[in-house]
């Protein structure tokens, strides 16, 4: 007489399609996360390209400034400054005009004095 309990036995087909679902379900874990991991991955590059994108337009807005307090700031002494280094470098004084102040109902056409060099 046998000790201890027999446990039945699993006919080989049913053993065979178990093991199959067993490995289909760990594939499928397997590619969730490694799908995962790599939208994790391309996350930290785009927020990294995110900070690159913002310190370069940091460093622009810094050298614009520092442009802009070169010619004199902002003001009616600025927009003079900034038109005549207009005039020296352009082709022709029409191509400074933008750089004016635009008044409502100044037709006048009265452009800053400017010293040559």
């Amino acid at each position: 007489m046998e000790t201890g309990m027999r446990l039945p036995s699993i006919p080989q087909p049913y053993l065979i399609a178990g093991a199959g679902i067993i490995a289909v379900v760990l594939i499928a874990v397997g590619i969730a996360f490694v799908n995962g991991a790599f939208d994790a991955s391309e996350e930290k590059g785009r927020l990294g390209e995110r900070a690159d994108v913002l310190g370069e337009t940091i460093e622009r807005v810094e050298t614009g400034n520092e442009i802009r307090e070169e010619f004199g700031g902002v003001g009616a002494d600025a927009i003079r400054a900034r038109y005549c280094e207009c005039l020296r470098s352009a082709r022709t004084p029409e191509n400074c005009v933008g750089l004016l102040p635009q008044r409502e109902g100044d037709n006048s056409g009265a452009r800053p004095k400017c010293e040559r060099p």
